[in-house]
């Protein structure tokens, strides 16, 4: 691969300086390289979208963090093509490489010495919400302007499961595993698995758990009316992104998708090793 898309964290890429460090780079070795224009925000990622995309590009660049990166992977998998990403925080997941590795990971990706690691991904579906996206961690349905609870029914394959009185329920894929489903006490699960989990935010009951469904699981979540005086509304947010609000009767239905998300790599820093090197922190 020689053909490159750099999509950068300006807030800490200050100027895109490493973002223009690399397309020198890639140029230099008789490679291809555009960098995402920014639009609304410094962050490119979180208004990015396929037609930004050249129509030659072979491989995307992210620089940021795992957020950063999971916005982008997720607006953009409809191009099907693979993602690296360069860390540019603290210690994530998903980006492997830091700024001093970069130069070497391009050697390889040129040379085509590099391993893809696939991922699923979830799609929901709403009439209320025709904004959706791709979501690699997560589709989180939660109070809006609010601290009351919401009330959200639940089911699971056509078959009803439960009315949730709650904040909220995050639906989440092995790689979001450790995001907010972590945060609401949900299982760290290994990120090449594929399976769905349902974790109920502050549910107002004493037995409340986070449950592990199949990856070809279709969850089907409504808000329902709790006061006929209270016009409560739910969010819907997609790895992070806010894409639209429910209101009582709507219905959002969230399965697996279609595609996976391709993530390079270059080590053999296993999942394990990487968590407990958080766990240290």
């Amino acid at each position: 691969m020689n053909n490159f898309f750099i999509v950068s964290n300006g807030f800490t890429d200050e100027n895109f300086v490493n973002a223009k460090n690399i397309k020198s780079y890639i140029i230099k070795n008789k490679g291809v390289c555009s960098i995402a224009d920014v639009k609304s925000s410094m962050d490119c990622s979180v208004d990015i979208s396929p037609d930004d995309v050249p129509s030659d590009c072979e491989c995307i660049i992210v620089l940021g963090g795992d957020g950063t990166l999971i916005r982008t992977a997720g607006a953009l998998a409809s191009k099907n093509l693979p993602v690296v990403g360069v860390n540019l925080g603290h210690l994530g997941y998903l980006c492997e490489l830091n700024t001093d590795m970069i130069e070497t990971a391009l050697d390889k990706i040129i040379s085509d010495n590099y391993i893809i690691e696939e991922r699923m991904m979830l799609h929901g579906k709403s009439e209320a919400c025709s904004n959706m996206r791709y979501a690699i961690n997560d589709i989180v349905i939660g109070r809006k302007n609010s601290i009351s609870m919401i009330s959200l029914k639940v089911t699971v394959n056509g078959e009803f499961l439960n009315t949730f009185e709650c904040d909220g329920i995050v639906i989440a894929t092995p790689t979001g595993s450790t995001g907010y489903n972590m945060s609401a006490n949900g299982p760290i699960v290994e990120p090449t698995t594929e399976l769905i989990l349902l974790n109920p935010l502050n549910e107002h009951n004493l037995n409340s758990k986070c449950l592990v469904l199949d990856k070809g699981s279709v969850i089907e979540i409504e808000v329902l009316e709790r006061r006929k005086d209270k016009q409560e509304k739910a969010t819907v947010i997609c790895d992070g992104v806010e894409k639209g609000e429910l209101n009582h009767g709507d219905v959002i239905r969230i399965r697996r998708a279609g595609t996976h998300v391709k993530i390079l790599k270059f080590s053999n820093v296993t999942f394990l090793e990487t968590l407990r090197r958080k766990m240290e922190r």
